[in-house]
C-alpha cells in the first residue's frame, strides 16, 4: 500500500502547527493565568445558575396545583437536572 505523500505531509504539518502554537502558549503562561481566572469564575457563576434553576424548580414543584401541573414541573425539573448533571460532567 502506498502513502500519499501530499496526506501525510498535511497532516503533518497540522500537528507541527498545533505544536508550535501548545508551545506558544507554555512560554507565554503568564498570559494564560488571566484566561485561567476568567475560565474559573465562569464555571463557578455557571454553577451557581445550575443550583439557582434547580431550587427554583423543587419550589414549583412543590407548589403545584393538580397532578398534570406537577408533571410538568418534574418533566421540566428532570430537563434541568440532566443539564446539570452534562456541565458537571465535563469537568
Amino acid at each position: 500500500m502506498e502513502v500519499n505523500k501530499n496526506y501525510s505531509d498535511n497532516r503533518f504539518d497540522k500537528y507541527n502547527s498545533l505544536t508550535d502554537e501548545l508551545s506558544q502558549m507554555i512560554d507565554s503562561k503568564g498570559k494564560g493565568y488571566n484566561v485561567a481566572q476568567h475560565m474559573n469564575d465562569e464555571f463557578w457563576e455557571n454553577l451557581g445558575t445550575h443550583r439557582g434553576r434547580m431550587l427554583e424548580q423543587i419550589g414549583k414543584m412543590k407548589n403545584s396545583a393538580s397532578e398534570d401541573q406537577f408533571k410538568q414541573e418534574l418533566t421540566i425539573a428532570d430537563n434541568i437536572y440532566e443539564a446539570t448533571r452534562s456541565y458537571l460532567a465535563k469537568y
